[in-house]
């Protein structure tokens, strides 16, 4: 299965829209952005805005995690 298959669909969400415009305009000025998401969904949520055009696609990004074992559940 491909990550685009899953990406397409959130991508297309109306609040991870809204996510990917507050992450872009907060980029812009410097800011951090928090945002409650599901444990389960952060992976993809993070993939969906790296990805997406009004997101972060064209900017470096540091995720930063509370502890390691957080950073590995990023991972899965």
């Amino acid at each position: 299965m491909s990550l685009r298959s899953i990406l397409d669909p959130l991508l297309e969400d109306a609040h991870v829209k809204r996510l990917s415009g507050r992450v872009a305009d907060a980029a812009n000025g410097g800011e951090a952005v928090r945002a409650g998401i599901s444990t389960a969904l952060r992976p993809a949520v993070l993939a969906a805005l790296l990805e997406g055009e009004e997101g972060l696609s064209d900017r470096p990004v540091l995720l930063v995690t509370p502890d390691d074992r957080s950073a590995r559940d990023l991972t899965s």
